[in-house]
């Protein structure tokens, strides 16, 4: 398991007038961070499924970002941060325990096609957190 971080950012996108979160996870390399747009405003229940696009990676720095983007007019805010742990780490699968405030437990990525994503909120988090 590798600890890291991660923030979630209420992302308002001026040209198509319309707001989702941008879920970022610091990668294991430290130097960027994998990023998933969430269509909707909240995160699956246990058992739970929701449809997520990645977006590119992005530098660390975007951890702490927030305000106005300059080029796009875009408003970005941050609605959650914390530590989580990278427990599995395949291109197609990915398997991370989040303790934040609004995000907590074990999600389950798994690629689809396309950059999509399907983000599975897990029922085990308390099983995978017992075997740390």
């Amino acid at each position: 398991m590798i600890k890291s971080t991660f923030t979630v950012h209420e992302h308002y996108r001026r040209r198509q007038h319309g707001t989702h979160w941008d879920l970022r996870v610091l990668r294991p390399d430290k130097r960027y961070c994998w990023s998933w747009a969430l269509p909707k405003e909240r995160f699956p229940e246990p058992g739970e499924k929701l449809l997520t696009i990645q977006t590119p990676d992005h530098p660390n720095s975007i951890l702490t970002l927030q305000g106005t983007l300059e080029d796009a007019g875009d408003r970005m805010k941050i609605v959650d941060t914390g530590e989580c742990e990278i427990i599995l780490n395949k291109p197609t699968h990915r398997s991370i325990l989040f303790n934040g405030k609004k995000i907590k437990g074990l999600y389950v990525f798994v690629y689809l096609a396309n950059k999509q994503w399907l983000m599975l909120a897990s029922k085990k988090d308390k099983d995978v957190a017992s075997k740390r």
